[in-house]
């Protein structure tokens, strides 16, 4: 399975356009990052990171999605990468394997939306 996970702040924007294009046909799932509470650090009160790690790692194919905010990618992205890196150590648990993964990024340049 090839999961779409989504970092952009809105569900229905410019990179969700752009996986729609690039993934068609594909059967693809999304994760909406804006949907879930993961705060930064380890397993603090409400935090929903099991939810999306679970679901990362039930997909065969990682595809990340993400706008490009002073070129870089979004806090929310930022996030994940490090909660992912935790992750082996944190649960000892090595039933998450490398994963295939690509980078959505749309860039338009700034004259594109007027």
């Amino acid at each position: 399975m090839l999961l779409f996970v989504n970092a952009s702040s809105k569900r229905d924007g410019n990179t969700t356009a752009m996986a729609e294009r690039l993934l068609a046909g594909t059967g693809y799932e999304t994760l909406h990052l804006i949907d879930y509470a993961i705060p930064r650090g380890s397993s603090p009160p409400g935090d929903q990171w099991p939810q999306v790690w679970e679901r990362m790692c039930a997909a065969d194919v990682l595809a990340w999605g993400t706008p490009v905010y002073r070129h870089g990618m979004t806090g929310a992205l930022k996030t994940v990468i490090e909660r992912m890196n935790d992750e082996p150590t944190k649960r000892n648990r090595p039933d998450c394997p490398g994963r295939r993964q690509y980078v959505n990024a749309p860039l338009y340049p700034a004259w594109a939306e007027r």
